[in-house]
């Protein structure tokens, strides 16, 4: 399901990102949480540092839809064809 349409988790992630935006730029909150807001220097830094990650995590989703799904997608399809053939009274042996 695209993120999009799972509107608990948008909601999550808004509340997340707020509650980060406040204890960061929030001055009580600064000295609770003994944070200090960040610099544009600093979010760039940030930035350089979990755009590669964040790449690579994709890069694996798209891998895994394109050639370990379809790879399930078949042992699915025979796991569930036998057990189709089994409803219908044909005998199988199946040896795993």
């Amino acid at each position: 399901m695209p993120p999009w349409k799972n509107k608990y988790l948008l909601y999550a992630i808004a509340l997340s990102m707020s509650l980060h935006i406040m204890i960061l730029y929030i001055p009580m909150f600064n000295t609770v949480f003994q944070i200090c807001p960040l610099s544009l220097e600093e979010w760039l830094a940030v930035i350089k540092i979990s755009l590669p990650v964040i790449l690579l995590d994709e890069l694996l989703k798209f891998i895994a839809r394109r050639y370990i799904d379809l790879k399930n997608r078949f042992i699915i399809e025979y796991i569930m064809s036998h057990f189709i053939k089994q409803e219908k009274g044909q005998e199988i042996h199946c040896v795993l």
